[in-house]
């Protein structure tokens, strides 16, 4: 298992396999509720990231081979594929309106945000010298965190796509950065060290 996400009533877990499958688990029984694979056999491949919708009805998965795949939670089907990476899509995040999301790969510093209506690149947010490791959207939905094997974390404006903060004061890379609140920033590297970061406001 490479990623997994919460339903935001707590009752549901997704979780992203390495058998190019993605897995919808009910928390109180431990049931499988359905498993999902990519139907176009050209791109399935092992799934990398996951994410939920804010109203828990839809999810979208990265795999090994650049895809974000947008689901359809309630039937298990898939509504939607996009192809924006070169390499591992290792990080997704769902923007608040649930209508676009942000992605990165392993292989690039390159974040990118897409609208999924029109299936485009609508933005992208460019600082990381090496591959992106984890996303995070804050609570109110104007920031966006990032964490890197480049050894850094970034706090980006979602709205300009502008980089706010470069917090550097690790020396390994930096394997996940999650919002505490909208102030503070928590991120880890391999060997357990952990930073708390107060955000500029």
């Amino acid at each position: 298992m490479k990623s997994l996400a919460i339903t935001p009533d707590g009752k549901r877990i997704l979780t992203a396999g390495g058998d190019a499958s993605i897995r919808l688990f009910e928390v109180a029984t431990g049931k499988l509720e359905r498993s999902m694979r990519i139907p176009d056999g050209l791109v399935e491949s092992p799934f990398r990231s996951v994410a939920i919708t804010a109203n828990g009805e839809r999810a979208i998965a990265g795999n090994a081979k650049g895809y974000v795949s947008l689901w359809d939670l309630k039937n298990g089907k898939q509504i939607n594929l996009f192809s924006d990476h070169k390499g591992e899509v290792t990080a997704l995040a769902l923007l608040p309106d649930g209508k676009q999301f942000v992605s990165a790969a392993d292989n690039a510093g390159a974040i990118k945000q897409v609208d999924m209506a029109a299936g485009k690149v609508t933005r992208t947010f460019e600082g990381h010298t090496k591959g992106v490791t984890s996303l995070a959207v804050s609570a109110d939905g104007k920031r966006l965190v990032s964490s890197s094997a480049d050894t850094t974390v970034r706090l980006w404006d979602l709205k300009t796509g502008k980089e706010i903060a470069k917090l550097a004061e690790h020396t390994k890379a930096v394997t996940q950065a999650v919002f505490l609140n909208n102030e503070r920033v928590a991120s880890t590297v391999e060997d357990g060290a952990m930073i708390v970061w107060h955000l500029p406001k």
